[in-house]
């Protein structure tokens, strides 16, 4: 989404209006409808959370003090629930130290103090609505990453296998060449295939006592069986 007012689209966007007070529902549907937001209203939490189970809201804006659940209920409980819809509160003088306690633990975004300004609240929807898009879309991308990193060291566990694999491949058919090289010198020269062997043990032992790796002592032994 766009954050310039020129191509935002309210039409894209659903909006609920929570308030006891019907003249106060009444001025916010008919501003945000003539805005171009699709509006639903609530008189009271019960009704909203109702509302919330049936429609995919984008934003909900509460009023503080309101008869059964308060605003700051109400929207801790949408908080828990859909924390994907940004939330803010209708507030009055007395209750403007709730509100800032609210957007400090994360129940609200903002808080608007009443009578409220209708571009202010406005520009403080599109904005809300602009900071839960980059929210989504960090999420978004965050799982991206999580996706790809896992399949990525599945595609090395994978490589790592196939090399252990035809490591294992190459290894054998060195021995059985090995062996066949072993099988042509002593068809050739049947003495020397127990002197190559004692020259190819005695070799291993002098690399062994000299501190060689089992890898190089294990090349000596390759090189003493097939010095002749």
């Amino acid at each position: 989404m766009s954050d310039t007012t020129d191509t935002f689209d309210a039409s894209q966007y659903k909006v609920l209006c929570v308030d006891d007070e019907p003249n106060i529902l009444s001025a916010l549907r008919r501003m945000l409808s003539l805005e171009g937001f699709e509006v639903f209203t609530a008189e009271g939490g019960a009704q909203a959370l109702d509302v919330l189970a049936k429609e995919q809201v984008h934003v909900i804006i509460s009023d503080m003090q309101m008869p059964g659940m308060s605003g700051k209920d109400l929207l801790t409980q949408v908080s828990q629930q859909w924390p994907h819809i940004m939330r803010l509160m209708l507030t009055g003088t007395s209750d403007v130290s709730s509100a800032i306690e609210a957007i400090n633990q994360g129940t609200i975004y903002r808080y608007i103090a009443k009578p409220w300004d209708d571009a202010e609240l406005l520009a403080a929807i599109k904005l809300a609505l602009a900071f839960g898009s980059l929210a989504h879309e960090h999420e978004r991308l965050e799982a991206l990453t999580a996706a790809q990193k896992a399949s990525l060291n599945e595609m090395v566990d994978t490589l790592e296998s196939r090399v252990q694999a035809r490591t294992q491949d190459l290894r054998t058919a060195y021995i059985a060449s090995l062996k066949a090289f072993s099988h042509l010198l002593s068809l050739r020269h049947p003495e020397l295939l127990p002197h190559s062997q004692r020259v190819a043990r005695l070799s291993m032992k002098m690399a062994k006592l000299a501190g060689l790796s089992d890898d190089e002592c294990q090349s000596v032994y390759i090189a003493g069986l097939l010095h002749d």
